[in-house]
């Protein structure tokens, strides 16, 4: 909400594994661009009305442990366990310094190549 906050990659990582361990869905949400994509092994959501929903849907099942896994420079990687199951979640910024894209991710999809991830993607 702060619009001087730090907007490099490492700093919205950060923020966005903040906002889910406090169980903020609204302030992850906050973290990415206004057409942001979530996807998921069984959803795509474009806009932060829907990713908030999908946040809250996953922040009710109870509480989400998540560590930074690797970052590039304009991406992230975050492990993420919770009540839903664990996943990697593969961060790519805009050029604003938000969540352009997020790849929510089990360890079997992560495990696979990004051209196959992508050719098998609906």
């Amino acid at each position: 909400h702060d619009p001087g906050a730090e907007r490099g990659p490492k700093a919205v990582m950060e923020a966005y594994a903040s906002a889910l361990r406090a169980g903020d869905a609204g302030l992850a949400a906050d973290l990415y661009a206004a057409n942001g994509l979530l996807t998921s092994a069984d959803e795509r959501l474009s806009g932060r009305d829907s990713i908030t929903g999908w946040h809250e849907d996953l922040l009710i099942r109870g509480a989400v442990d998540v560590r930074p896994s690797g970052q590039g420079n304009d991406t992230g990687r975050l492990e993420v366990s919770s009540p839903a199951g664990r996943f990697v979640v593969e961060l790519a910024f805009d050029a604003s310094g938000r969540i352009g894209t997020a790849r929510w991710l089990t360890h079997a999809e992560a495990a696979q190549p990004q051209e196959q991830r992508e050719r098998t993607a609906t």
